[in-house]
């Protein structure tokens, strides 16, 4: 019952993940040929999981990972990204942002249904920046700002450069109308 998003601007590369999605037995799969299309097709529906390529039109897949990691609109996502061989900056922006995984093309099924296994149990691992991120978004969303407070603060421990965890913590400050500290 998983929804994927595919966004690749190669026909033929969407069209093969969608054919191999189903095969592995994933009915619900949208696809996009560019990150603007895709941002709108993640407003309109509860997509799980999505497998983005590096090189966009519109905006690179990175700039498109940011977009979704910073929101507080899409919490729990996977993100797996595709892309020829990745370059030293590559990894770098990939580890800021917690892509799940990473798949060179070509792929063969084998090897994309072992990555999206690896993100899923990434991504949900308890450990895991992006999952703490995802808990510590959804208790400001909820109006408890202590336990966001502290949550925020544990991942800084964690993670002490991240700007994003930095944004989130002066999040719950403005909400608590405690301006100074935010």
């Amino acid at each position: 019952s998983m929804k994927f998003l595919i966004v690749d601007a190669g026909d033929s590369y969407r069209n093969t993940i969608s054919v191999e999605l189903h095969r592995l037995g994933f009915k619900n799969i949208f696809q996009s040929t560019d990150a603007t299309h895709a941002l709108l097709v993640l407003e309109e529906n509860k997509i799980d999981f999505i497998i983005c390529e590096r090189e966009l039109p519109d905006i690179s897949g990175f700039d498109f990972l940011k977009e979704v990691r910073e929101s507080y609109e899409y919490p729990g996502m996977p993100f797996l990204m595709t892309g020829k061989s990745a370059t030293r900056n590559d990894l770098v922006a990939m580890a800021e942002y917690e892509v799940d995984g990473y798949v060179a093309k070509p792929f063969t099924l084998r090897i994309l249904s072992e990555k999206i296994s690896q993100c899923i149990q990434h991504y949900r691992n308890p450990e895991n920046i992006e999952y703490l991120l995802d808990q510590a978004k959804f208790s400001l969303t909820q109006g408890k700002h202590s336990e966001a407070i502290k949550q925020f603060e544990k991942l800084l421990e964690k993670s002490p450069n991240s700007s994003r965890i930095r944004v989130g913590l002066a999040r719950c400050y403005r909400a608590l109308n405690d301006i100074q500290t935010a």
